[in-house]
């Protein structure tokens, strides 16, 4: 789920960084 007014790609690098891309692969 991407928040409204945040682009896609920014949400996925923040997810990336913080790890949550282990938690919920399924956001990408």
């Amino acid at each position: 789920v991407v928040p409204s007014g945040i682009p896609a790609d920014t949400t996925k690098l923040v997810l990336m960084s913080t790890g949550l891309k282990h938690i919920s692969p399924t956001a990408f």
